[in-house]
């Protein structure tokens, strides 16, 4: 299926299953959770499961208004073993970023959010 059409598709509920991407680049549980789970994002803005779940619902935006540290781990935690209870999605993970680079190259890595650093990068 060409891309857009994918999109529309997803966007519109018009599927059984399919295969995404979403990485935390923030690493905040916010960002990872509150766009693929909140039922008030639906579709395009990340929930492309359709998940709905008020107990969820209520604990992202705890977590969202929480400025203590540890009770914010466990607004998250509680949610996420609601999430993966009821699994409305499985998720995947892979530790391998691959990027090709000359053997000139120093000093560039990948952090695990994939995001690039390049400040200590030179060319030998």
């Amino acid at each position: 299926m060409e891309y857009g059409a994918f999109l529309d598709s997803i966007t519109n509920a018009e599927h059984d299953m399919m295969i995404g991407a979403w990485g935390t680049v923030t690493a905040d549980a916010d960002y990872g959770l509150y766009p693929m789970f909140h039922s008030s994002n639906f579709g395009m803005t990340g929930n492309r499961t359709f998940y709905a779940n008020d107990e969820v619902d209520e604990l992202l935006v705890l977590g969202r208004q929480e400025t203590d540290e540890g009770e914010r781990l466990n607004i998250y935690k509680r949610a996420q073993e609601i999430i993966i209870e009821e699994a409305p999605l499985v998720p995947l993970y892979h530790t391998e970023h691959l990027a090709g680079l000359r053997d000139e190259v120093e000093g560039f890595w990948i952090h695990p959010s994939s995001l690039y650093y390049l400040r200590d990068v030179t060319i030998q």
